[in-house]
């Protein structure tokens, strides 16, 4: 009999902890990423690629799979042992307004603050970074329909979902162009593997556990291998293969992994630190809304101009973009927090 790790009754203080942790790379990868762009900084653009381009491409690039990963995780534990969204309508409803009209309302939003409206937004289902939240919706929608099924829960019928969502995760061009359908097949396998390993987590954490050192040895030498070839050999490190894959596997289950077991071993369930972590996740959606919006115009013409930001950016490559860093996730966390503070704000990110 599997030892029972886990209170399937308690918080999911991992979740908070994770998705506060991803919120953070999210921010820090999109800030670096700016520094090596020919849009912004031209001149120094060669010297920051070689300072942060492999960083980005080791440690951040895992960001997106951890952030869905953990996605599916929550919903796994709110549809199987809370029972949520007892009906399907009540889940479509529910991801309706909490995932497709914020879509509509930020992407308008943005498009007309820089003065470039499309129309190919409302039809897509997707606008620069925005893309996130219309396939997260359908990571929802296709996951509960698949309970609908007889063999729904049969290990073949699992096995066959994952494996065929890694083949449209690692397939270079997918082409469906309507309603974020090209970015869920994508991304789809990352939501159901997080679903599936709350579902087998304490047998997971058990075999881990007895041998913690080996496993995690193994799983980050295939991280670091498979992030080697993907940062050097690759033509860009937004190619999805079997091995950068694999890779990412390998780090979201020691990343996982290792938050719980420090959470079993030394940190309360109702601590400070906790709460801090709970704080910073409550906030984790208008943070992912707001910091690529405001980022740009952190770093638009008119602010290099005004602040000599290329010289800045020149003369302290590496305290320059930290603080760019720093600057835009506390500017996205304080305009999170103002818009909580009213009734629109609530209803679109609360």
């Amino acid at each position: 009999m599997t030892k029972q790790y886990f209170d399937k009754s308690s918080r999911l203080n991992d979740v908070v902890i994770i998705r506060s942790i991803a919120i953070v790379m999210v921010v820090a990868f999109h800030a670096y990423y700016m520094m090596m762009v020919p849009g912004h900084f031209p001149k120094s653009m060669d010297m920051y690629h070689q300072m942060y381009y492999n960083i980005n491409c080791l440690i951040l690039q895992f960001r997106m799979p951890l952030f869905i990963m953990i996605s599916g995780y929550l919903f796994s534990h709110l549809e199987n042992d809370k029972g949520k969204y007892a009906t399907f309508k009540a889940l479509l409803q529910n991801k309706f307004k909490r995932l497709i009209l914020p879509f509509f309302v930020f992407a308008t939003v943005f498009m007309l603050s820089i003065n470039d409206f499309s129309w190919e937004p409302y039809y897509r289902w997707g606008y620069q970074h925005l893309w996130f939240i219309p396939m997260l919706f359908w990571c929802f929608i296709f996951t509960r329909l698949q309970s609908f099924l007889p063999f729904n829960k049969s290990t073949w019928w699992k096995a066959t979902i994952l494996t065929v969502f890694f083949c449209f995760d690692i397939l270079p061009h997918i082409s469906v162009p309507f309603f974020a359908l090209p970015n869920f097949l994508r991304w789809y396998f990352w939501f159901y593997f997080g679903y599936q390993i709350y579902l087998n987590r304490d047998k997971l954490y058990g075999v881990m556990n007895n041998h913690r050192y080996i496993y995690s040895f193994i799983l980050l030498s295939i991280f670091i291998c498979g992030s080697w070839v993907k940062c050097n050999y690759l033509e860009s490190n937004t190619i999805h293969t079997w091995y950068t894959e694999l890779a990412n596997i390998s780090v979201a289950i020691l990343f996982w992994f290792w938050i719980n077991f420090i959470l079993f071993r030394f940190i309360s369930a109702d601590g400070g630190v906790i709460r801090k972590f709970n704080w910073l996740n409550k906030h984790s959606y208008g943070i992912y809304v707001f910091h690529n919006w405001l980022q740009p115009f952190l770093i638009s013409s008119t602010a290099i101009g005004l602040f000599g930001l290329e010289t800045l950016a020149m003369n302290y490559p590496i305290l320059f973009p930290l603080v760019f860093f720093i600057s835009s996730f506390i500017l996205s966390l304080g305009l999170t927090w103002l818009l909580l503070k009213t009734r629109v704000g609530r209803f679109l990110i609360g």
